[in-house]
């Protein structure tokens, strides 16, 4: 139950499993999961057993850019006030340079984002040999079909929309679990189609020994105050970002999405108003 809700965590707040690339001994936890009863937090590691040799702690994952074992070839752009950009440039002219930049950190997905870059402002641009620049528009083109997937996903999932003190909250019954939440829609969405994924991939890889009479419900807050409101109604105090409630088969959730939602949905604007 602990591990399921480590990834529950990790899939909600870091992007899910499908694209999460983990850093060599770096836990996808984020901020531990609570056990409402004793109220214990959940280490991201687990220690050594009684007669077990301790192990040596591994060294941190290699920068992601131009170096490392596991890190993709990228070209570069170097901007005037220091910057550095790195990803696929996809075209050159004399007032613009349009890069698609890539970000990869440990544990989270590959992020593209399209950064159109005025040309005054190059300082230096490193090209990849063609052969690599093929592959590496080849990694691109897989991270962007999958993000079509999960977009006609989110499509499919329905909803109940219902008003609760003036604020949207969205249903979701599903085959292994139901959800109520007040993100918005598309961010609510978002987090159905992976916590499917999150399900289902683990009922393939630990089936469960019995099935419960009970379906699991899961309510996520949009603010991490309104969260420590639901938890305090059950006689909770933790800082854990999730907690489980075993009598209620209940998992509440929250923390800052909802601010994170609204800046996502600025950059989309942005990213709009430039491709125009």
């Amino acid at each position: 139950m602990v591990g399921l809700w480590g990834v529950f965590l990790a899939g909600l707040f870091e992007g899910g499993l499908a694209g999460a690339e983990l850093c060599p001994g770096q836990s996808p936890l984020w901020g531990g999961v609570a056990l409402a009863e004793g109220l214990q937090e959940v280490p991201s590691a687990k220690p050594p057993l009684a007669g077990e040799p301790s192990k040596p702690a591994k060294p941190p994952c290699a920068p992601t850019g131009a170096h490392g074992a596991d890190s993709w070839p990228m070209e570069r752009i170097e901007l005037a006030d220091g910057r550095t950009l790195m990803g696929l440039i996809e075209s050159v002219d004399d007032r613009w340079v349009h890069m698609l930049v890539i970000k990869r950190e440990p544990g989270r997905r590959t992020q593209l984002v399209v950064r159109p870059v005025e040309r005054s402002a190059v300082v230096r641009m490193e090209r990849l040999p063609e052969p690599d620049r093929v592959h590496l528009q080849e990694r691109v083109a897989v991270l962007a079909f999958h993000a079509r997937i999960e977009a006609a996903r989110m499509e499919a999932v329905e909803l109940e929309k219902k008003v609760q003190n003036k604020i949207p909250v969205f249903l979701y019954a599903g085959r292994w679990f139901s959800l109520e939440s007040n993100l918005p829609e598309q961010m609510t969405r978002r987090v159905i189609v992976r916590l499917e994924q999150i399900f289902s991939g683990y009922r393939q890889l630990l089936p469960p020994r019995t099935e419960s009479h009970r379906p699991l419900r899961i309510q996520i807050f949009s603010s991490r105050m309104e969260y420590e409101e639901a938890i305090g109604r059950y006689g909770v105090r933790l800082a854990n970002p999730a907690v489980f409630l075993p009598k209620e088969n209940l998992v509440l959730a929250g923390t800052e999405l909802g601010q994170v939602a609204a800046q996502l949905q600025q950059l989309e604007e942005e990213h709009a108003r430039l491709r125009q």
